[in-house]
């Protein structure tokens, strides 16, 4: 028991030991994943000054952080291709808007009129709160057209 031991316990094994078996394995793993292309040299180089300043407590941890980095490193990429892609379809929207012919204002009404969507109100609900800021559903429907045949008339 407790009572058996003589000695501190870094006279019983020292703190400069278990230092140097934990950075070994957390440098072997480093090593063994850029060798392996897991890492590129950037981020080996970040973990090792990072395994150096005591931030990770055992491999585990490094492994958990590594794969942390990687992934964010990836949702990065991705959302900067996104950005791009939002770019390009931007500048090519602008360019269209430049080549399209100016129309002029009683022409838009009229194409407007045209595409007027025939709507009908169903409902509107009760108020949510009284006396308060409130809310109302209004809901809309598309109006039938009404299209009489010859054979029904007659």
């Amino acid at each position: 028991g407790m009572g058996k031991r003589e000695g501190t316990i870094n006279a019983r094994i020292s703190y400069k030991v278990l230092w140097m078996r934990r950075i070994r394995i957390l440098r072997r793993l480093l090593r063994k994943y850029r060798e392996l292309k897991k890492i590129d040299k950037h981020l080996y180089h970040s973990f090792y000054m990072k395994c150096k300043g005591n931030q990770f407590k055992n491999k585990y941890v490094l492994i958990e952080a590594v794969h942390k980095a990687k992934s964010e490193e990836k949702r990065a990429k991705e959302l900067g291709a996104q950005a791009e892609a939002k770019k390009a379809k931007k500048k090519k929207g602008e360019e269209v808007k430049k080549e399209a012919p100016k129309e002029s204002k009683e022409g838009k009404t009229e194409e407007a009129k045209q595409t007027q969507i025939n709507l009908s109100l169903i409902h509107i609900s009760e108020p949510t709160r009284p006396l308060y800021i409130s809310y109302a559903v209004f809901c809309l429907k598309k109006k039938k057209k009404i299209r009489l045949s010859y054979a029904t008339l007659e």
